[in-house]
């Protein structure tokens, strides 16, 4: 999910599972550019109001919901 969403450098930064020291260096990184978190703030609330839109959800679960219902047909073949 997490690199679906975020974008690394334009609205966030990825690291690797149990890289501290990538983890460390990108927060100050944000901690010493004030600029840079405000355009990934901005980035991340335009993602959040154009990908996650009401509409765009509820067909989402729906989706699930008609994907879980054909697997349990299938299975009860």
């Amino acid at each position: 999910g997490i690199p679906e969403v975020v974008q690394d450098g334009v609205n966030g930064f990825l690291v690797g599972p149990g890289d501290y020291t990538s983890m460390a260096d990108r927060i100050i990184t944000l901690v010493d550019d004030i600029n840079l978190r405000k355009q990934m703030g901005e980035e991340g609330f335009s993602i959040l109001r154009n990908k996650f839109t009401d509409s765009t959800m509820t067909n989402n679960i729906e989706t699930l919901y008609d994907q879980a219902l054909e697997a349990a047909g299938e299975a009860k073949r």
